[in-house]
């Protein structure tokens, strides 16, 4: 079974990402609404995709994908964020990471 962590600390969209892969039987989704709670998973749980909402209040999205790339390089990693997030740090490694733009795919 492959597991998905999604971090994301708006409720809303966490349901939404959660649901999209309710489908997929080989899929388990773990959840995290802050940054500090998906570190703590990670070392406890092995995972087989991280998707990360870049956006967040609580910690900059970057500073948890540069964190996240540092400690675990071989984790897929999925970026989600607003359509700024494309031009927000182009010096930085997660400008090579798949993006999914919020504010293209679901209305609040």
């Amino acid at each position: 079974m492959k597991k998905i962590l999604i971090v994301e600390d708006d409720d809303k969209y966490l349901a939404r990402i959660s649901k999209a892969f309710e489908a997929y039987e080989e899929a388990e989704v773990i959840t995290a609404r802050r940054a500090q709670l998906a570190a703590q998973i990670l070392q406890l749980i092995r995972v087989d995709l991280i998707i990360v909402e870049v956006d967040s209040e609580e910690v900059s999205g970057f500073k948890l994908l540069s964190y996240l790339s540092k400690n675990y390089p071989k984790i897929q990693i999925v970026a989600i964020g607003s359509a700024l997030f494309q031009n927000s740090d182009p010096n930085s490694r997660t400008r090579e990471l798949p993006v999914i733009f919020k504010n293209r795919i679901w209305k609040h």
